[in-house]
């Protein structure tokens, strides 16, 4: 070719965009669905601390205007937005309502804990950072309520330190009066904690209906107990005091501040005489458990709610296939959750976002099998903890290292053995030889008669010839009856022991034992099933998906999947069928005689309780289960004709097609 100038030009490629292009992979989790769940919470974290200002104030103004001198309209119109109230308010927000949200939001887990009695429930919590945070926070947040309520709220009436009347060159001294207070305070803590341990707290709050009763219930039954164990706690302290004295330089440090309650009389009925006391250390354990709880209570109705966070996203469906994904497991949740919507809501624009998502050509893999494979991969492993009866997996089988090689062994070359003796040989052996290889020898009683030795360099300890008898290797009486040597703290540990064994334990005490390690059957097939509130929105998912891709799936892409998906339906409720029956077979196992006492009725009565409850946790499986395969059966209808199946799984499905 030649150019306008008379020269040739020169031959270029030309670009060609036929070649294979590498399809784009779905950012992780972490980068696109987990900052908008985030964004979402933190809203929702922030109408709740302006919910509980409310509380707050509403307490506060209560205990401003309790008294009858301070009802006058013009308190009752100066006092709402006095600057001391609203200060005041503030500062139980700081103190009792943000500790106890940023613990909620900090140890909120999905799955549920795996024990199965209040002693396993304890023993495995006390492991738990989230106890030691929780015990921490609500001891701190009720020393700093006790100190509130004295300095700003008693009317100077209990103060934590006040002046002697028996040690003139000390003016202050410990107010017993605050001790009681602070006392009350701290026991009030460490219920709230055990209740937070018994309710599982910890756990993702799942969607469940609130009940203002129950918590009022809670917190009565909380402060009231507070004040006999608080009351015994002050009776320890005042017969340990006197002991503390006889500790050498101890009461150098101590005497300034408790010498007054040596001299104080201390009886059982001291608290008949501080009726006004306890009534505000009640009142003021109610208001600060109700603070608790209310707190918890917003946190937890707030967050049990959908989160729709991939609205906020350029692409919606995109952030969604990235949520599934997510390492947070609650995070991971929200995102089936609006799947779900996705799936099964019906309208023009949900129509058409579904069409985009089984359309997908543009991500390796594409919406569709990222979407089953995560879900029937959680579905397989919930499945296999099922089998397993919550145990957990076992390790993988380590790798055997390859056995080295043998070598071949040398032979030995065929060299005759001699199997004379290699000394010369002695005519005669001398009297001193053998007698000096007779002592040498270490069985040298063989020699004693061969051998003439005599009677002075014989032993007297001298083995003596068996005559026939045996001779026994049990110990004699008075051996037996010598004890063996034991160390001093061991032995009066087992005397200590052996004497409360024969005091009589109170019925009480030992039917409280009895509830405290007694297994429940219903928390065993809990942890069974620990995700089932995930799985049963999985299961909506797939299948409201299935259903939808026989009219807006125009590729076939989710036709392939359809057998994976009902044999892994069908699978797990076979399973779950099985257990529901061993626990009939279990009912059953047990009946009532005729002559049946009272106990035996009442413990029959509790296992049938249990059998309910644990059949209704495998029925939230698994009547998601059948609903899910009869949806997919009752739209596809013959065509499932068209797919293989395994035998088992054919005949399972075969009742599903003749029932609906």
């Amino acid at each position: 070719m030649k150019s306008p100038g008379g020269g040739s030009a020169p031959i270029r490629a030309i670009p060609s965009s036929l070649s294979a292009r590498a399809a784009p992979q779905i950012a992780p989790a972490a980068e696109v669905y987990d900052p908008l769940v985030k964004s979402a919470l933190r809203q929702r974290l922030s109408s709740i601390f302006l919910w509980m200002f409310v509380v707050c104030w509403l307490q506060t103004l209560l205990v401003a205007t309790w008294f009858p001198e301070n009802w006058t309209p013009l308190n009752f119109l100066l006092t709402p937005v006095h600057p001391l109230t609203l200060m005041r308010t503030a500062v139980t927000w700081a103190t009792r309502v943000l500790p106890i949200i940023v613990l909620s939001k900090t140890y909120v887990n999905v799955p549920r804990s795996c024990a199965s009695s209040p002693a396993q429930l304890f023993r495995m919590s006390l492991t738990l950072p989230s106890t030691r945070s929780a015990t921490l926070t609500c001891c701190g947040s009720a020393v700093v309520a006790s100190l509130i309520y004295s300095l700003f709220e008693s009317n100077g009436q209990i103060l934590p330190f006040l002046g002697s009347r028996y040690i003139l060159s000390q003016p202050l001294l410990l107010n017993g009066d605050w001790l009681y207070l602070l006392t009350n305070q701290m026991v009030i803590a460490l219920l709230f904690v055990a209740r937070i341990i018994m309710k599982d707290r910890f756990s993702f709050p799942w969607p469940t209906k609130f009940s203002f009763f129950d918590v009022a219930v809670g917190v009565m039954i909380m402060a009231i107990m507070s004040l006999p164990i608080s009351f015994l706690l002050l009776c320890t302290a005042r017969v340990v005091l006197p002991l503390l004295y006889r500790i050498p330089l101890l009461p150098i440090f101590i005497r300034p501040f408790t010498a007054h309650f040596l001299r104080v009389p201390w009886t059982l009925i001291v608290p008949l005489g501080h009726v006004d006391l306890i009534f505000r250390s009640l009142s003021l354990g109610f208001s600060t458990l109700t603070t608790w709880e209310m707190s918890y209570a917003f946190f937890e109705t707030s967050v049990a709610q959908p989160v729709l966070a991939s609205r906020l996203a350029p692409d919606s469906t995109f952030a969604l296939v990235s949520g599934i994904t997510s390492e947070q497991s609650l995070f991971r949740y929200c995102a089936y959750t609006e799947f779900y919507h996705l799936a099964s809501e019906e309208g023009d624009e949900v129509r058409s976002r579904r069409v985009a998502f089984f359309a997908d050509q543009r991500h390796n893999p594409n919406f569709w099998s990222r979407l089953v494979r995560h879900s029937l991969l959680l579905l397989g492993q919930d499945f296999q903890h099922f089998l397993r009866r919550g145990k957990p997996a076992p390790p993988p089988p380590a790798s055997e290292a390859p056995a080295a090689p043998q070598l071949p062994i040398p032979v030995p070359p065929a060299t005759p053995l001699i199997r004379k003796s290699v000394f010369r040989e002695t005519p005669t052996k001398s009297r001193v030889r053998a007698l000096i290889d007779s002592l040498s020898s270490p069985r040298s009683g063989e020699t004693d008669g061969d051998v003439k030795v005599p009677d002075v360099f014989r032993s007297t300890s001298a083995t003596p010839k068996d005559n026939g008898k045996a001779v026994s290797s049990k110990p004699t009486t008075a051996q037996a009856s010598i004890p063996p040597k034991q160390g001093g703290m061991r032995l009066a540990k087992k005397l200590i022991i052996q004497k409360l064994l024969l005091v009589p334990v109170p019925t009480p005490l030992v039917e409280f034992g009895v509830w405290w390690h007694k297994e429940r059957l219903s928390k065993l097939v809990s942890s069974y099933l620990p995700r089932r509130e995930s799985d049963v929105v999985i299961i909506e998912v797939l299948s409201h998906l299935v259903c939808a891709s026989l009219s807006e799936d125009r590729y076939g892409v989710a036709q392939r999947d359809i057998p994976k998906i009902l044999e892994a339906f069908l699978s797990f409720l076979h399973a779950i069928e099985t257990l529901t029956a061993e626990l009939h077979t279990q009912a059953a196992k047990t009946p009532l005689s005729d002559g049946a006492s009272i106990a035996e009725i009442h413990r029959r009565v509790e296992l049938q309780d249990e059998i309910v409850r644990a059949q209704e946790v495998c029925a939230v499986v698994g009547d998601a289960l059948k609903e899910g395969t009869a949806r997919i059966v009752r739209t596809f209808g013959d065509k499932l004709t068209a797919f293989k199946f395994p035998p088992r799984t054919a005949r399972k499905l075969q009742t599903f097609v003749e029932y609906c």
